[in-house]
């Protein structure tokens, strides 16, 4: 009998305290969305504007860097294919003769 007293009390404690963290919560989030800009919770047309110019601005700034990034592959490639015929230009000149008769690439 006392171990349900004690696991009653504990319940109730539990419970308690759950339920004043819920209260804490509700508060908290009221308390944000009374901080939002504007008349309940909605955003000036001022603000909208302001919004729409910056995203106006990221997307241009968007496409700059994605027509970097392209030209920035195609001359990777570039480059690449040229190392790569630098190399193959220069693998006869890096053959050795070994004995046997064949040659063996370094």
């Amino acid at each position: 009998m006392n171990e349900f007293r004690e696991n009653v009390k504990r319940f109730l404690t539990e419970t308690r305290t759950r339920v004043q963290e819920l209260r804490n919560s509700v508060n908290e989030l009221k308390s944000t969305f009374m901080e939002l800009p504007g008349n309940n919770g909605y955003m000036s047309s001022s603000e909208i504007a302001e919004a729409e110019m910056k995203r106006a601005e990221l997307l241009a700034m968007k496409e700059s860097l994605t027509k970097t990034l392209a030209s920035n592959h195609q001359r990777r490639a570039e480059l690449q294919k040229q190392v790569e015929n630098m190399l193959v230009a220069r693998s006869p000149e890096r053959c050795k003769p070994i004995q046997s008769g064949n040659s063996k690439c370094v």
